[in-house]
């Protein structure tokens, strides 16, 4: 698009231009019918794919806002840049799909047995360090949707994880076949790879190993379940446990596990059709207690966004869904003067 022109909008600000894989850049639009209170003229979002690239366009001062921060500088901001750090809960979670239909993981004591091998408090406070929760369900945060809590089986409990095992047929990890993790590529989800692999060679006595791809040829060999188990992550559409749990029915496009169960598929269906709000939720407690007892997922955590803000940008509220009401932003002009033209990073 040529600057200069400018697309219709009925919303707080209207788009002028856009350079592909450059930047988006929106001006305050006059005909929006609350337009007295938008307070910025611009703002241009800024594609920037490295988080380590996105912190240091910060610390440069090219950026006003962040997305994110990497997870070695959290710390360092936590300790001596207090004033520019945010962490907010967010409806998102963490998790590894496995691939159901491979022979060794057919068997659900030996999901249940790499679910129960993995210290989730471990990963989080000495690899993450951002005050993400470990997950106790695959909802995030279910006191937050007035949600019955998951059942406490996910934990870390590397006796019960060896016994399964052992049960299973594989004890100490004898004769169990050698996998890897499918990864996209990133370095968050390597290190936390790297932590897991280690956790199931000495809780369970098995060698497992990662293999990384970069994210088109990642989500491909998901779609096609070329894989043993692969990382994973689901943020909500909307704030319900139905958009963590309907993407396991059977045959939905998201599933990729090839699970399924008849119980849970229909407590799925008796959710959408149950009129009061309380049995809805506890249909679809009932049916989360199923996912979680046949682990054809494993939740590792629940997500916090963190990100560095400059102390003259103001009105940026918190949303568990990462909506971002930008008609509520604005520079503080007492802090720093300058023109009021923000740039962020595309979200």
């Amino acid at each position: 698009m040529d600057q200069g022109r400018q697309l219709g909008s009925n919303g707080p600000f209207a788009l002028t231009e856009w350079r592909f894989t450059h930047s988006l850049t929106v001006v305050k639009n006059p005909y929006y019918w609350d337009a007295a209170v938008v307070r910025l003229k611009k703002i241009v979002f800024v594609p920037i794919a490295s988080d380590t690239t996105e912190e240091r366009a910060f610390r440069d001062g090219q950026i006003h806002s962040t997305f994110t921060l990497p997870n070695p500088l959290i710390q360092e901001y936590a300790k001596n840049r207090r004033d520019v750090l945010t962490s907010e809960p967010i409806l998102s979670v963490y998790f590894y799909r496995i691939n159901t239909t491979r022979e060794m993981l057919k068997d659900v004591r030996v999901r249940k047995a790499l679910s129960l091998a993995i210290d989730r408090d471990g990963i989080i406070n000495n690899i993450l360090r951002a005050g993400q929760k470990p997950s106790l369900g695959l909802t995030p945060y279910p006191e937050s949707l007035d949600y019955p809590q998951a059942p406490k089986s996910i934990r870390f409990d590397p006796v019960e994880a060896k016994r399964l095992m052992a049960e299973a047929g594989y004890p100490d990890g004898k004769g169990f076949p050698k996998f890897d993790i499918l990864i996209n590529t990133h370095e968050a989800h390597r290190v936390i790879a790297e932590a897991v692999q280690e956790m199931w060679r000495k809780n369970l006595g098995i060698n497992v190993g990662i293999y990384n791809q970069d994210w088109g040829v990642y989500l491909e060999s998901q779609r096609q379940m070329n894989y043993a188990v692969c990382r994973a992550a689901w943020g909500g559409d909307y704030p319900d446990p139905l958009t963590f749990l309907s993407m396991w029915k059977t045959g939905d496009g998201n599933n990729e596990t090839g699970w399924s169960n008849a119980k849970f598929d229909d407590l799925i269906n008796q959710s959408n059709q149950e009129a009061d709000a309380t049995k809805r939720l506890n249909l679809l407690g009932q049916a989360e207690t199923i996912l979680l007892d046949e682990m054809p997922i494993i939740p590792f955590y629940w997500y916090v966004q963190v990100y560095a803000s400059r102390p003259e940008l103001k009105g940026r509220m918190p949303s568990v869904l990462q909506h971002r009401a930008y008609k509520g932003w604005y520079l503080d002009h007492s802090v720093l003067k300058q023109p009021a033209t923000v740039a962020a990073p595309a979200p």
